[in-house]
């Protein structure tokens, strides 16, 4: 029941969160002009994984000292929580009253945008179809080696609790703390499909280093995989929250980032799964009721990160033509 509870408690706080990401990216268009909103983004960007960082390193260390802990940490957790919702509560939105009238004069086109459809708006927008087609392909191989990179780490290679936690979430937020100013000042200078055309190869590079570490039980291999993307992982974050607003003018921005939030969620209902089935197989399953039998796969193993690797760079040669084709039109 406990696996259940926490299970449905996980689902709820991600579809809240949704809606402070698109509530949030409309605060950050608003509050900031392009020319500098990378840079104070990642400015916001850097509170929060050092935040991320910290309580994984002090999390960590309590399950090493005793694994029924966990107890402790999300009762801290919903504590932090209240403190997030009181400094939500104190965000001013420079210029609301003007973006109300803004979104009432513009209640037509966006009525036009409901009837479209999520299909719609796309076709209504081709290069920002495309650029979403190609965050898909580049956002699926990453989130393919999630569970997998878990379960290489911490069964595989019997690491610790510290050394698995290390590994996954704190030497790559603690990277990212140290990139996002120079991703942000970048990207302040660059349209974010030829940003992404530049950065992209940085995710292919860590699964590369990843596929090797895995296919010769190497944990320093895992470790340069892992060094690589957090030096890449702080331009993801500022371009993933911000990219959008290339394509988008102030009305439709929130129609544009509950798109991008929405092909998130999609990538992230079957991605992590098939990279656990694919990385590690099943058994033979008998249908209930049925009588048929679903033969037993063995899995692919470290040629999962190999795969994954070949989808980064195809969504990367992606990038690249699309910013050609922006810059001749």
């Amino acid at each position: 029941m406990g696996s259940w509870v926490l299970l449905f408690c996980l689902i709820g706080a991600r579809l809240v969160l949704s809606g402070v990401i698109v509530v949030r990216s409309l605060v950050w268009t608003l509050n900031y002009p392009r020319e500098v909103r990378g840079r104070i983004t990642a400015r916001l960007g850097l509170l929060q994984t050092l935040t991320m960082a910290a309580t994984a390193l002090a999390g960590s260390a309590m399950l090493d000292a005793n694994p029924e802990s966990f107890r402790l940490i999300y009762a801290g957790g919903a504590v932090l929580s209240l403190g997030g919702i009181w400094a939500f509560s104190h965000v001013r939105l420079v210029g609301e009253k003007r973006q109300l009238v803004r979104e009432r004069r513009a209640a037509a086109p966006r009525e036009r945008e409901a009837e479209l459809g999520f299909i719609g708006v796309l076709r209504d927008d081709p290069n920002f179809a495309r650029y979403q087609a190609w965050q898909f392909c580049l956002g699926t191989s990453n989130m393919l080696i999630e569970g997998p990179l878990v379960y290489l780490i911490s069964r595989e290679l019997q690491a610790s609790y510290l050394t698995s936690i290390a590994l996954t979430i704190v030497i790559p937020f603690a990277l990212a703390v140290m990139t996002i100013p120079v991703w942000g000042n970048y990207l302040d200078r660059r349209h974010i499909v030829e940003f992404r055309a530049r950065h992209s190869w940085w995710f292919a590079a860590s699964q590369l280093a990843l596929w090797y570490g895995a296919l010769t039980g190497s944990l320093l291999w895992v470790g340069v995989s892992r060094v690589i993307l957090g030096l890449a992982r702080g331009g993801g974050m500022i371009a993933w929250q911000l990219g959008h607003n290339d394509f988008a003018d102030a009305e439709r921005v929130g129609v544009y980032m509950g798109i991008h939030v929405t092909l998130t969620g999609m990538r992230g209902v079957f991605a992590p799964l098939l990279g656990m089935l694919l990385y590690v197989g099943w058994s033979p399953l008998l249908l209930p009721g049925t009588g048929i039998q679903i033969p037993g796969f063995a899995g692919i193993g470290s040629d999962l990160m190999l795969g994954s690797c070949l989808l980064a760079a195809v969504a990367g040669l992606g990038y690249v033509r699309l910013q050609r084709r922006i810059a001749r039109d």
